[in-house]
């Protein structure tokens, strides 16, 4: 809806990759014990290694999810040159393992082992894309929220909050009664929040690229 109604709002490439995958906890005794502590940062040659253990303990009666086995996340952000090139929109499993493998290759043992033992069914990979700003438009019934109107990299953490912020905004103002005021008013509130949380973003994209 979006492409057709703010074609120019479309966010552009960056040049930077992630490849996300997730290891089974069952194979946790083979880890690195500090890997399994808490989220870990780990500053490669050309790319950053995010990981981080996904226990589900408490109960959550409210959300109901579906169950999950408790998993070992992991994400390599990094430009494209570092991680195998530009992502053709039909890069199969065997491709983005293998290019995981390529970015591994001569990484401490304990770091390749979290890897390897990845599904390759289980491994994505995205080109990031980021609005540069957030553009202006005649308000009238329809609006938009998220990445719909303010992608952001995953190197600034803010994306997902960001777009909930933007849910409660909406739904207050749309509390109001008037909906032409309600979208008038929320789309000035989206701009300023959006805006921080891209130029935070940006920062943050910037600082891990460049430790890279």
């Amino acid at each position: 809806m979006r492409r057709q109604w703010l074609p120019l709002a479309e966010p552009p490439a960056t040049g930077a990759l992630n490849l996300y995958g997730k290891a089974r906890m069952a194979c946790a005794d083979d880890f690195d014990a500090d890997l399994l502590r808490g989220p870990t940062i780990v500053f490669a040659d050309g790319c950053t290694l995010v990981v981080e253990p996904m226990r589900f303990r408490a109960p959550m009666p409210a959300c109901r999810p579906s169950p999950v086995d408790d998993y070992i996340y992991w994400a390599l952000f990094g430009r494209e040159a570092s991680l195998g090139g530009r992502l053709p929109p039909d890069e199969g499993a065997a491709a983005l393992r293998e290019r995981v493998r390529a970015a591994a290759r001569g990484w401490h043992p304990s770091l390749r082992a979290l890897l390897e033992p990845t599904d390759a069914t289980a491994i994505i990979g995205r080109e990031v894309r980021m609005a540069e700003r957030v553009p202006a438009w005649p308000s009238g019934r329809l609006t938009v929220l998220g990445d719909a109107i303010h992608a952001m990299s995953p190197a600034g953490g803010v994306g997902a909050n960001t777009a909930l912020a933007d849910a409660a905004m909406l739904a207050q103002c749309l509390a109001e009664g008037d909906i032409g005021r309600a979208v008038v008013r929320y789309e000035a509130d989206m701009r300023q929040r959006a805006e921080r949380a891209l130029a935070l973003t940006r920062a943050g994209a910037e600082r891990l690229l460049r430790r890279a």
